[in-house]
């Protein structure tokens, strides 16, 4: 078995052990979305983790990428549920250019939304980032810092209220 095959094996099995919990007698929702949440933040992890060693192998001078994903939207509040898709920002920062930081978000993309076995491992949007679909998939920090530094509408303003971040 591969990495994906043995990733959303886990996926499956954390599924059902918290299905068993919130069929018990006084389920907690709130409980319930922390550990949706907490399974997808283990899962874009663990993914992350595969492809930047794969990315380091391939290309050893993108070692010094820092990506950061963040989770906005139920998912940043820690209030998923069942049907929840990742509401995710990426920013970068280090000695690497754009591009490299654009080849690893899209990366990261395609293995959580692609296809395996008939399953996609979490489906994810991206609308959330700054200028929604016109914007970047990766923004530099300083550009991210500079975009929200200017006055915004209010629900881009609202989008940043519980973003959190997956990985550093």
């Amino acid at each position: 078995r591969g990495f994906d095959a043995t990733i959303r094996a886990f996926k499956e099995r954390q599924l059902v052990s918290i299905a068993l919990f919130d069929l018990g007698q006084q389920p907690d929702p709130l409980a319930v979305g922390r550990a949706l949440s907490d399974l997808a933040d283990m899962c874009v992890r663990q993914v992350l983790r595969e492809l930047a060693a794969k990315q380091v192998a391939a290309h050893p001078r993108a070692s010094g990428l820092r990506l950061s994903v963040c989770a906005v939207g139920k998912y940043g509040m820690r209030a998923m549920d069942y049907g929840s898709d990742l509401d995710l920002i990426f920013v970068h920062e280090g000695p690497v250019s754009s591009r490299e930081a654009l080849r690893a978000g899209k990366h990261l993309l395609e293995r959580l939304a692609e296809r395996r076995f008939g399953v996609r491992l979490y489906e994810v949007d991206m609308r959330l980032r700054p200028s929604g679909r016109q914007g970047l998939l990766v923004s530099s920090y300083e550009g991210f810092c500079g975009y929200h530094s200017k006055p915004l509408p209010v629900w881009e303003r609202l989008a940043l209220v519980h973003m959190r971040p997956i990985t550093k």
